[in-house]
């Protein structure tokens, strides 16, 4: 029996009324796969450092006996929950350390990236529709990670998401804008681990922006 989590960021205590009809949508799929997978923790923190949200859900979910967290952001959606098992399956029967789905960003760009060599490649340059493939990097929009991979990693660095801020060079001030996230400082160190990082495009989530939806 997987043990899932959820951990839900809700940023300004706001949470778009499509969660409601996505989790009722989950609970259903559950309900038909209960032989499988149960509803093991709930949880939902609005702090206004991202990163000590995604530590504390984390930690909570550990805490619960989880085997996978699901977390997804409040502004972030998918209408049908069945996909989201779904992605959990593909991530357990991978033995995938995260499996997350592609999200799109303000600047119309999908969010993950994958390295070759020293070059990044954003999901303009590498695109494979309905399928699941692997990425360096992927954001925490809509993602699940494998809490008993994470266990098993006693060298994992802590926190595991952090927000790291790049040094100006000599001279130069300090660009508040330029950093790398914790989503992105958490994969880097799965990488270092030799964990695997999946990308589900299989579905493509909705993302509220503003007045805009994208996806």
């Amino acid at each position: 029996m997987v043990k899932i989590g959820i951990g839900l960021p809700a940023y300004g205590s706001r949470v778009f009324v499509n969660h409601d009809r996505m989790m009722l949508s989950f609970g259903h799929a559950l309900g038909t796969h209960g032989d499988r997978f149960v509803l093991q923790h709930f949880a939902a923190l609005d702090v206004p450092d991202v990163a000590v949200v995604r530590n504390f859900l984390t930690q909570a979910a550990l805490d619960a006996g989880c085997d996978w967290l699901l977390m997804i952001d409040s502004d972030t959606w998918e209408e049908d929950g069945y996909h989201l098992l779904q992605m959990i399956s593909t991530g357990e029967k991978e033995k995938a350390a995260v499996i997350a789905a592609p999200v799109k960003r303000r600047d119309g760009i999908y969010n993950y990236l994958v390295k070759e060599g020293e070059e990044w490649l954003q999901s303009r340059d590498v695109r494979v529709a309905s399928a699941v493939f692997p990425v360096s990097r992927i954001g925490t929009a809509m993602w699940a990670m494998n809490l008993n991979w994470l266990r098993s990693q006693p060298d994992f660095p802590l926190p595991w998401f952090q927000k790291i801020y790049y040094s100006p060079k000599p001279g130069e001030r300090v660009n508040c804008d330029d950093f790398m996230g914790e989503d992105y400082f958490f994969c880097d160190a799965v990488n270092k681990c030799g964990g695997k990082i999946l990308c589900d495009s299989r579905f493509l989530p909705k993302h509220a922006t503003g007045a805009n939806i994208l996806g």
